[in-house]
């Protein structure tokens, strides 16, 4: 019947605790943070307790899509802010094992076997936002050269599902899990700032002193002087 607070038990990341800098998402952007990558701990937490079928109390999605589980499979913590928990909706306790060993984070969930049930999780698509690439000019950058000051993530729309198996492989059951979005983030390339060049004088035209029109010849009278008349 209790419910787990990562916040509540992992506390405060500060460096007095021993936590470190490193990537974490922050308005848009990758920044370095202390206890950043933290995430990968509570999104695996996750996952243990979407396999052993526990009720999850409060979860939300990265910003951005992560690479170390399925889409729409992780959750974000933030202290202060964003908590992850879960429930024990069993009639037994659960320990959490967690771990770390050739760079990959381990976490395991022991309790009391209640039934044969697996479950399965997947996932659907439901929206894709490509992104663009922005060039930006900066100064630093030498000319002829470009920086990539940010990489380009795709952006989705994610809907998952809770399937349920008894021991004979039958599908129980079948729930939508939850519903997760994550924004695309533009790729930014800087470039070094465009020199402008110098206008060039335009030269006028030269007046010219040639008539435009040959002159006008005088003609004859078409008609015969008149003679006086008596």
């Amino acid at each position: 019947g209790d419910v787990f607070s990562f916040n509540d038990i992992v506390g405060q990341r500060t460096t007095e605790k021993g936590y470190l800098s490193a990537g974490a998402y922050a308005n848009g952007e990758v920044i370095n943070e202390v206890g950043g990558g933290i995430c990968q701990v509570s999104s695996t937490i996750y996952m243990c307790s979407l396999l052993a079928d526990l009720e999850i109390v409060h979860r939300e999605c990265h910003q951005f899509v992560v690479t170390y589980l399925p889409y729409g499979m992780d959750a974000t913590v933030n202290w202060g802010t964003i908590d992850f928990q879960f429930k024990n909706d069993t009639k037994y306790p659960i320990k959490i094992e967690a771990g770390l060993s050739n760079g990959a984070v381990n976490i395991r969930l022991l309790g009391t076997k209640e039934n044969d049930n697996t479950v399965e999780m997947t996932y659907s698509i439901t929206a894709t936002y490509p992104f663009s690439t922005i060039e930006k000019e900066d100064s630093s950058v030498p000319e002829g050269q470009t920086i990539v000051k940010t990489t380009g993530s795709t952006g989705y729309s994610v809907v998952t599902y809770r399937n349920v198996y008894n021991g004979s492989g039958e599908l129980i059951s079948s729930a939508q899990e939850a519903t997760s979005y994550y924004s695309k983030r533009d790729k930014v390339v800087l470039i070094p700032i465009k020199q402008e060049e110098p206008e060039q004088p335009v030269d006028s035209p030269e007046p010219s002193t040639d008539p435009t029109e040959p002159p006008v010849e005088p003609t004859d009278p078409t008609d015969p002087p008149v003679e006086p008349t008596e």
